[in-house]
């Protein structure tokens, strides 16, 4: 999996979800990209990278979570919101 070192902020940002409800902010912000060398990571089927974040506001407080995902489907088959509500989903 990357490291944070490896996934430059210079990625510009795919997805971006703000929501409210019950008392909290959240927003979830996505950024994918593409893996070109079939070798370049441990995944051997591995086709995106994709960070997702998640902030959290209730009661002045803002945990930050980041996830990091690899998945073998293209970037034509699953767009940055895709890969959002899979992550969702399966989190």
């Amino acid at each position: 999996m990357p490291s944070s070192r490896q996934f430059p902020g210079a990625i510009p940002v795919g997805d971006r979800t703000r929501d409210r409800g019950h008392g909290r902010k959240e927003t979830r912000t996505v950024k994918a990209v593409t893996i070109q060398a079939l070798d370049g990571i441990a995944f051997p089927h591995a086709r995106q990278a994709v960070r997702i974040t998640r902030t959290r506001t209730t009661n002045r407080k803002t945990p930050r979570e980041t996830a990091y995902l690899v998945t073998s489907v293209p970037a034509a088959g699953a767009r940055p919101a895709d890969l959002q509500k899979w992550a969702i989903r399966s989190g």
